[in-house]
């Protein structure tokens, strides 16, 4: 299962999206940077299908989102952060 994360680069923002099948299920977004720290979660139980997730906050790196549904992985993509 797949999802995206655009702007891939990004300074501030990104939005994450994933597929409408979770609905209200409980979806966490893990960010990890280039050592596996997770450096920021995003937790959602909301019927939607994309987050803004702010990044501001980040070194610039290489960072790796983590898409978990209901404690299951479902995917990863690699997010550069300027």
């Amino acid at each position: 299962m797949n999802f995206a994360i655009f702007p891939n680069p990004a300074n501030d923002h990104v939005t994450v999206c994933y597929p409408d099948i979770f609905r209200n299920d409980l979806k966490e977004i893990t960010f990890y940077n280039n050592l596996g720290s997770s450096v920021k979660q995003i937790i959602s139980t909301e019927n939607i299908t994309e987050a803004l997730v702010y990044i501001g906050d980040l070194p610039a790196g290489i960072y790796f989102a983590v898409l978990s549904v209901e404690g299951r992985k479902v995917g990863t993509e690699k997010v550069v952060v300027r």
